[in-house]
């Protein structure tokens, strides 16, 4: 993490409320941007350290950590390894004579004896009234 924006915007800031001095406010701002950044970097780097160490509390396992590196912060992360979960248990088998990978339906019988349309009336003739 670059603390660099973090110290440029409180050099901004203070920059700008020194010009309601004139020079002698712009001068005396320079001057303790100069002695300031390295109290601002490191009040950044503990407020950061102090976040990682509220949110390692709040884990139930592992622990997040900041170290310095440069003028950057690196976090890391121990987390402990995840436990795959077991496969899900296989589905009881459905009752005999269904099929169990797919819903049951009800379909007629294929068998060549047996037709599959309505049987056919003939037409009623007016002698057959």
């Amino acid at each position: 993490m670059d603390l660099t924006p973090y110290v440029d915007l409180l050099r901004r800031d203070l920059s700008s409320a020194a010009e309601v001095g004139g020079d002698q406010g712009r001068e005396a701002a320079r001057t303790l941007l100069v002695a300031l950044e390295p109290a601002a970097r490191l009040a950044l780097m503990e407020a950061v350290a102090q976040a990682a160490a509220e949110i390692s509390s709040e884990l139930p396992a592992g622990s997040v950590e900041v170290r310095l590196a440069g003028r950057d912060l690196d976090f890391v992360v121990d987390a402990p390894p995840t436990v795959p979960e077991p496969p899900a248990a296989p589905a009881p088998p459905g009752p005999p004579g269904r099929p169990t990978t797919a819903p049951w339906r009800a379909s007629r019988c294929a068998c060549p004896s047996r037709s599959r349309s309505a049987p056919k009336t003939s037409p009623e003739t007016p002698a057959s009234r």
